[in-house]
């Protein structure tokens, strides 16, 4: 798609963090998609479907994450679970109020044992998978209070983008003429590999420059511009960012993977310079600002 490859090489780099290691501190990384009607999310997130690791879903009940995702999770056959559109699981009020607080549990690692309509289940371990989920800003908007205050927000990292004019019309005309394709799958070839089969080591001199874009980020996304609020709505997400840390050090590790010139039995690779710099420039979208492309 048109000058979106920053944005699919964000959302590839997060489904490659769930063939890391996993240690006891980082966390899988999530992500929040969040953009106007007809920007293209769903159509993005389909494509990340080729991965092994992933579990893509149009809706979310409670008992099928619990009877038919989560089970998998256990073997270490899934990761992520993809959900194009989180409006249709809005759309069921009272089980998601129910199913939020557990994808929470979810993402911290978090989960073992679980009661649901009257019945219960203990899995062999802490239950841990990221979310690549997308939905619209006016449905972001409506939820926004809640999210916050079940800390839902905090536990995800949000990327959002807005058609510049420009685009807009490039679209325009490629629609016209006939020329306008779809994302293309992702690009990486996973088939083979095995979910958590690679060690990835962070330097000390990268490790203290992303602690530093984390206070950055931690800043900005202190506010967000909701309609005619002055000076914005106060989403207070992190205090001290640690959850953010967390997510910033294992998505340098996904991005590692994808910039990685893979060698035969080699499983152990180390986070360079080049690896944070792409990490700082996908970073203009982990933000509510929506910026355009």
């Amino acid at each position: 798609m048109i000058k979106i490859d920053d944005i699919k090489k964000l959302m590839e780099c997060t489904i490659l963090t769930g063939f890391i290691k996993p240690d006891r501190q980082d966390k899988i990384t999530s992500l929040l998609i969040v953009a106007d009607v007809e920007s293209g999310k769903s159509e993005l997130i389909k494509t990340m479907r080729s991965y092994p690791n992933t579990c893509y879903t149009n809706d979310l009940s409670f008992k099928g994450l619990i009877d038919e995702i989560l089970p998998k999770v256990e073997q270490d056959l899934i990761t992520h679970i993809l959900i194009p559109d989180l409006i249709n699981v809005l759309s069921h009020r009272r089980a998601s109020d129910t199913l939020f607080p557990h994808l929470n549990s979810i993402m911290e690692g978090e989960l073992r044992d679980i009661k649901f309509y009257g019945s219960s289940k203990t899995f062999s371990k802490d239950i841990m998978a990221g979310l690549v989920v997308g939905t619209t800003k006016h449905s972001f908007e409506q939820k926004l209070k809640s999210w916050r205050n079940n800390g839902f927000l905090s536990r995800i990292l949000p990327l959002t983008f807005a058609y510049s004019e420009m685009t807009r019309l490039e679209i325009d005309e490629a629609i016209k003429f006939g020329t306008y394709t779809e994302p293309e799958k992702a690009v990486k070839d996973f088939k083979n590999i095995k979910p958590h089969s690679f060690t990835v080591n962070i330097p000390l001199d990268v490790a203290k420059q992303i602690q530093i874009m984390k206070d950055g980020l931690l800043a900005l996304n202190e506010y967000y511009v909701l309609g005619r609020t002055v000076g914005g709505y106060k989403l207070q997400l992190q205090k001290y960012g640690f959850r953010l840390h967390k997510q910033l050090r294992t998505l340098i590790k996904g991005i590692c993977l994808y910039n990685a010139q893979f060698l035969p039995n080699v499983y152990t690779y180390e986070v360079t310079e080049n690896d944070f710099n792409d990490l700082m420039t996908l970073s203009k979208f982990m933000n509510f600002k929506f910026n355009e492309i």
